[in-house]
């Protein structure tokens, strides 16, 4: 409702200051790389690139989400399914990691449509797995792959048998191919095979005439002889696999995963809300995945007993990277605290300062963080924390976020939630005196993710689906470009602003424009949603007089 009261004429004025400002911070100079968060490779993880869209990386290495574990017969590896892009389609790929979590390594670039669940040789040469139809083997050592036969991915994993054989999904059927000869025979109806340790037995899941949901059976290798193990006509059991002495079967059901004798007998439950069960080598132990509320594609490894329970994999939530003043580090947050890295990826630890959306204070001493209704300051190494008193009443304000130290050090501007859902951008010292709420008119939704302009003259922000500018005292508001719940950051030379913007049809995406609002384009990040930008300044160099 503002975009018509405003005057062409003030607008034109204002940022024409705008863009004429000096460059931020202790360190003034020119405009170096872009930082920004994408979550390609399935989870928010720290990239940057340069404005012309040159040299894009990640910085950060990070943990991906993890799905269908397989634990190798030698008991080193755990292969796994991660989901690389989300946008416009999901995309899949094939990691491994160490049995204890470390080494997490991409095994095969090729990408999937659907998750890819996978098996290893009983020799441990080789994998099988499925991917885009249909089923492929590779060398342990990243060679040789190539596809067998066409397949279905039904929520399981193929099998291979001590006999060469490997079992498989295909058009509601189960069907078996020779690794070495790629000839396939048809075993009859169901789903996620499972061989026996000597080669002799499938068990797999169908679903019964009595019954809507599967039941777990057992048959011989030639598809004779099958036999009901489970009678549960109101729960769907699925991914059965069979532990390596032969004396136990894993599936998963409603309540996560259960363990059963292979005769079908006592199934008991050991490892609550989990799936996709892999046996380790000597049938005491499993990796499953598990998704919560919070997490998705955790990985864990427990025993028989349902004790001894150890987490292998879980995706580190990185956000809201920041640059020091002088460029030289970036702060940023994982899993709720900050941690500081070099800007060539060196260096990478924890300050154990707890909060989100760390900002540097102009000379690169101190760090400020949101923390429930507080913020606090801390030395740039994180000691000697405090809290800024900022007096907010909870029965009206939720949290705060997104602080930003204004260039002269003297003030800081953050977002304030109302319970009501509306955001309030504060400006408050860093000793937590003169709490100032901005007047600024932004319709239901409020304001969010203040930046200061590299002067100090000015603030950027969100302001109803538009990106908008206004005094450091919340005055003379101009809207310069539109901006769906975007986050923006200004060059550190002050005559540009790159924003992140996101719909619910497209992931968010960054762009770049004149500070004025004139000359914006869509910057190329590659797969996955990115935002949360922040841009490198680079210190200006002055030769030495000879």
């Amino acid at each position: 409702m503002f975009r018509t009261a405003l005057a062409v004429s003030t607008s034109a004025a204002l940022l024409a200051m705008v863009g004429s400002s000096a460059a931020r911070g202790a360190f003034p100079g020119a405009s170096g790389q872009i930082a920004f968060v994408n979550d390609r490779n399935g989870t928010p993880s720290i990239y940057t690139m340069n404005a012309d869209e040159t040299s894009l990386g990640r910085l950060v290495p990070n943990q991906p989400q993890g799905a269908f574990p397989a634990w190798s017969p030698g008991g080193q590896v755990v292969l796994f399914s991660v989901l690389v892009a989300s946008q416009p389609e999901p995309e899949y790929e094939l990691w491994t990691m160490g049995a204890n979590g470390g080494s997490v390594h991409r095994f095969l670039s090729g990408q999937s449509s659907e998750p890819i669940s996978s098996t290893w040789s009983p020799d441990r040469k080789k994998i099988a797995f499925y991917r885009d139809g249909y089923l492929w083997v590779a060398n342990v050592n990243h060679t040789g792959v190539r596809r067998l036969a066409r397949s279905d991915f039904n929520d399981g994993a193929p099998s291979w048998s001590r006999r060469g054989q490997i079992a498989f999904d295909r058009g509601g059927s189960i069907w078996v191919v020779d690794a070495g000869s790629g000839a396939t025979r048809q075993l009859g109806s169901g789903s996620e095979p499972s061989w026996s340790p000597d080669g002799r037995k499938l068990v797999f899941v169908a679903v019964p005439s009595d019954a809507a949901n599967n039941d777990i059976y057992v048959m011989r290798a030639n598809g004779s002889g099958r036999h009901r193990l489970t009678v549960t006509t109101d729960v769907n059991e699925i991914q059965p696999t069979w532990s390596p002495n032969g004396l136990w079967i894993a599936f998963s059901a409603k309540k996560g995963v259960y363990a059963m004798r292979s005769s079908g007998k006592s199934p008991q439950l050991f490892a609550g809300k989990g799936w996709q069960p892999s046996w380790g080598p000597k049938s005491n132990k499993l990796v499953y995945s598990q998704q919560t509320s919070r997490w998705n594609g955790l990985v864990y490894r427990v025993d028989l007993s349902g004790k001894h329970k150890k987490q292998l994999l879980r995706p580190r939530l990185d956000a809201s990277p920041q640059w020091s003043p002088d460029g030289t580090q970036l702060a940023f947050s994982r899993d709720g605290f900050v941690y500081v890295v070099n800007a060539d990826g060196t260096n990478l630890h924890s300050i154990g300062l707890k909060g989100s959306d760390p900002a540097w204070s102009p000379d690169g001493s101190m760090i400020v963080v949101g923390s429930g209704l507080q913020l606090v300051v801390a030395s740039a190494d994180g000691s000697a924390h405090h809290n800024v008193s900022l007096a907010l009443d909870p029965a009206n304000y939720e949290s705060v976020s997104d602080p930003d130290w204004s260039p002269d050090g003297n003030k800081i501007a953050f977002v304030a939630m109302e319970t009501s859902g509306t955001r309030d951008i504060y400006v408050v010292s860093p000793a937590g005196r003169f709490l100032t709420r901005l007047p600024l008119e932004c319709g239901s939704n409020g304001a969010s993710s203040p930046t200061w302009s590299p002067s100090g003259v000015y603030l950027g922000f969100d302001c109803d689906q538009s990106i908008a500018v206004a005094d450091a005292d919340g005055h003379n508001l101009v809207p310069i470009s539109s901006g769906l719940n975007s986050m923006l950051a200004w060059s550190p030379d002050g005559t540009q602003i790159v924003l992140s913007e996101q719909s619910p049809e497209q992931p968010a995406q960054l762009f770049v424009m004149n500070s004025d609002g004139t000359v914006r384009s869509q910057l190329d990040t590659g797969p996955g949603a990115s935002d949360q930008p922040d841009w490198q300044p680079v210190p200006n160099t002055v030769p030495s007089k000879s």
